[in-house]
């Protein structure tokens, strides 16, 4: 009778085993892939540390906010960039999905950051591109106007 019992488990081990894994194929092969950007790096103000250290920066793409971030000081003990100001932003892609902007990243596409506490803007971009990329930023001694910004961005002249 003990034989008898145990004459199912296979059959069930089997239909199992099938069940198992095409549901384990089908959840592997369903998640997205990450689209959005995350930038990192150092930003210092003509050599120095930004004043305040703690304050936000926004990605912008032709103009547009597609991300936004914070700078903080890197403690003595950190591996890379001790002491530094530094940053992280993660810059969202162009698109319609969950975490996707219409007109924000396209492959390529310039990323200018801007520093609003310390009125500057990055004076290079960074061409957008989905995963994690450092760009160390160094701005200017003098800020520039808001107006002037504005004007610059319409005309393309800080693409």
């Amino acid at each position: 009778m003990r034989a008898r019992r145990l004459s199912w488990l296979p059959a069930v081990a089997i239909a199992a085993a099938g069940g198992i894994v095409p549901l384990f194929v089908a959840l592997a092969s369903d998640p997205p892939l990450p689209t959005e950007a995350r930038l990192y790096g150092t930003v210092d103000l003509a050599g120095v540390n930004l004043d305040p250290v703690v304050q936000p920066v926004i990605a912008l793409i032709a103009g547009h906010p597609c991300g936004a971030g914070t700078t903080f000081l890197n403690g003595p003990s950190e591996s890379d960039d001790p002491g530094k100001t530094v940053y992280v932003i993660d810059v969202v892609a162009d698109g319609t999905r969950a975490n996707e902007v219409p007109g924000c990243g396209r492959p390529g596409t310039p990323v200018r950051l801007y520093f609003p506490a310390s009125g500057q803007m990055a004076p290079a971009t960074v061409p957008f591109a989905s995963g994690i990329a450092r760009f160390n930023v160094s701005l200017g001694a003098f800020p520039v106007s808001v107006g002037a910004r504005v004007a610059l961005l319409a005309r393309g002249d800080l693409d």
